[in-house]
């Protein structure tokens, strides 16, 4: 069974040079102090060359995960907005014995203020960070095939970590029915799934990760030579 516990974390902070306490939110299962998805989560942020959200002195900054697509959004004063939209994926071998490492690959792409502002505004319209996270939701529970969404919420003194399970499964829950609005409103205000496909284009032919726990062969498109 998964809860949310409270940790302490000091940071250090150069206007101050004290430590100041941070209140993380992290998922706990099997009496461990992490979840599958927040390690997870912490490697590709390392891989892709992201911070630490846990040690940021941004007054807001929040992420937006799936298994291949990224929505990175910060703010200093709520008035101009900064933001990254970042689609990855990790290479399969073809025998999926072979222990070899996996190569990497993302994409940053930069959002400008206007649509960095947007997203957040869908946010704080949606009350998405007021959310519970799924374990305190009654009925609703995870599954081993579909859809994984993952909220990182960090300001100056407060950090959480949230997961959410398919949540079209869920019509009937208020809560999953905001993050499916949420989801939908992104790809169509991001063109996210039409960037990943087109990320996806650019890759070597082979296969890769792709979102519900499958994945996808990418097939390298050659340009036409131009008739002389």
């Amino acid at each position: 069974m998964k809860r949310c516990i409270t940790l302490f974390v000091c940071l250090l902070t150069a206007s101050t040079l004290f430590a100041q306490a941070t209140k993380c939110c992290i998922p706990m299962e099997n009496g461990k102090d992490t979840s599958f998805w927040y390690k997870l989560n912490k490697e590709n942020a390392e891989k892709i060359g992201l911070k630490d959200l846990t040690r940021t002195s941004d007054s807001l900054h929040f992420r937006f995960w799936t298994e291949t697509k990224l929505i990175d959004i910060w703010t200093e004063d709520f008035k101009t907005f900064s933001g990254f939209l970042i689609v990855y994926t990790e290479e399969e071998p073809k025998d999926f014995n072979d222990k070899t490492k996996r190569k990497f690959y993302s994409k940053k792409i930069v959002l400008d203020d206007s649509s960095a502002k947007r997203v957040y505004l869908l946010f704080d319209s949606l009350a998405v960070f007021n959310i519970p996270p799924q374990e305190d939701i009654k009925d609703w529970k995870s599954g081993l095939d579909g859809d994984i969404f993952l909220i990182e919420y960090s300001t100056s003194n407060t950090y959480s970590f949230k997961s959410y399970w398919t949540p079209s499964d869920y019509p009937n829950i208020k809560e999953a029915v905001l993050i499916d609005t949420l989801t939908q409103q992104l790809n169509k205000m991001l063109a996210m799934d039409n960037r990943w496909s087109k990320f996806l284009r650019s890759l070597p032919k082979g296969w890769y990760t792709s979102d519900g726990s499958t994945v996808t062969r990418a097939i390298t498109v050659k340009k036409k030579k131009k008739v002389q």
